[in-house]
């Protein structure tokens, strides 16, 4: 009901880079997860599917946030290896796994040259899922946070494909970090 997703959406907890959505009982309904470079080692990433498998299997929803280009993907292998075929499309993804759908997953790709796309957080199985668009907060992190200052630094590997340095140098240009 809208009354019990107010109460979800009002009992969150930040703590770390993740976030708990849990009920007005306290059980654990969702975890949104930030990945860092840390998580997307090889053995990182490994733990890290094992644990996100074992949360959907608990009955916990678990939203992926994949905004590092580097490093090992946290999936299950099976879906590693579709991911690759389409890997074409971008390096950044948000991964929804439900746990009332234990066996899929939700993938939305973050195109560099777009806005992050507004995903749905899913909650109970009786709940419709809670639409969220980070792009706000990004772009306020981003500005507020002074990472912009970053921009004239290289980027660390791997490099990003030749037709998005292109649009990255025409931005970078356009705001005068760069000479045209």
């Amino acid at each position: 009901s809208a009354t019990s997703v107010r109460h979800l959406a009002s009992d969150c907890r930040v703590a770390w880079r993740w976030l708990e959505i849990r009920d007005v009982n306290n059980h654990l309904v969702s975890v949104i997860e930030l990945l860092s470079p840390s998580n997307k080692t090889p053995v990182a990433s490994e733990n890290m599917a094992r644990r996100h498998e074992q949360l959907i299997r608990a009955g916990v929803n678990v939203v992926e946030i994949d905004l590092i280009r580097g490093g090992t993907r946290t999936l299950p292998d099976l879906m590693s290896a579709e991911l690759k075929e389409s890997s074409s499309q971008t390096l950044y993804l948000v991964i929804v796994g439900k746990a009332h759908c234990p066996d899929e997953r939700q993938v939305y790709y973050c195109p560099l040259r777009e806005r992050l796309p507004a995903f749905a957080i899913p909650l109970r199985a009786t709940d419709e899922p809670v639409p969220l668009d980070l792009q706000p907060l990004i772009d306020r992190s981003y500005q507020t946070g002074r990472y912009w200052q970053l921009s004239q630094r290289p980027l660390p590997p791997p490099g990003i494909a030749v037709d998005e340095q292109v649009w990255v140098d025409q931005h970078r240009a356009a705001a005068g970090l760069i000479d045209a």
